[in-house]
């Protein structure tokens, strides 16, 4: 049976990107291409900006993906790097946002300035809470082809994370601007690929038209990797929500 693995979001980027286009994979066949019309971003910063300043629109509280945390380690398929899990299983369903918008458009009006802090910020401003999630794991942080190193640097990173049945699951990568062609690959218990996309943009969603929901709890491995041109640092984090009915 031909399954969809995966839809990315990618948006239109002013001076840093070209006008790129929404794609849907499938499992068999060809990839399916749609374009579509994406908003305008806001000019790039200088290259006197901190790559690091605090985002411009912060949560209202405290969350816990906005903990104080460390750039990761290296790693492989076979010794990924474990992500905090910091939704309690006994979360019930009355604790989660009332969704006030769609997961196929919460992202249409994201406006990518190419830092990674301030666009991830802006990401799960839209498509977080509003679309009834809460955080999952604890964001991570990382870099690839270490700016320090030139392109002598990892270009991939693998983190993974124990996934809970009865839950649909975002998964969210935001790159500074210099991290172009960001890809990610998503396995399920036992190596089976479940997802994949690739890009040419900093930022994406696996999926952007709806969430990964999960029957059974599993161990599941999230490749991150960038083209060789591509450097720079990035956050990824799993937000997550009851599956309905």
């Amino acid at each position: 049976m031909c399954r969809r693995v995966a839809c990315l979001l990618m948006l239109k980027r002013s001076a840093i990107l070209p006008l790129l286009a929404f794609v849907a994979c499938s499992a068999c066949g060809g990839a399916q291409v749609e374009s579509k019309t994406l908003p305008e971003a806001s000019p790039a910063p200088s290259a006197s900006s901190p790559v690091h300043d605090t985002a411009t629109t912060p949560a209202a509280t405290a969350s816990p993906q906005q903990a104080p945390h460390a750039l990761v380690g290296p790693s492989s398929r076979r010794d990924p790097i474990p992500l905090e899990v910091v939704l309690p299983a006994s979360t019930p369903a009355s604790a989660f946002p009332k969704a006030t918008a769609e997961d196929s458009t919460c992202w249409k009006s994201v406006e990518l300035i190419g830092d990674h802090d301030k666009d991830y910020e802006s990401l799960i401003s839209k498509c977080g809470e509003p679309t009834g999630m809460l955080p999952y794991t604890r964001f991570v942080e990382s870099r690839l082809h270490d700016v320090a190193q030139g392109n002598k640097g990892d270009p991939r990173d693998f983190y993974a994370a124990r996934l809970r049945g009865g839950m649909c699951y975002r998964f969210y990568a935001v790159a500074d601007g210099s991290m172009v062609a960001l890809d990610m690959h998503i396995y399920k218990e036992g190596g089976a690929l479940a997802a994949t996309a690739e890009t040419r943009s900093p930022a994406l969603i696996m999926q952007s038209l709806k969430p990964i929901c999960v029957d059974h709890d599993g161990e599941w491995v999230f490749e991150l990797d960038v083209d060789a041109n591509g450097k720079g640092r990035y956050k990824f984090a799993v937000w997550a929500r009851p599956a309905k009915g």
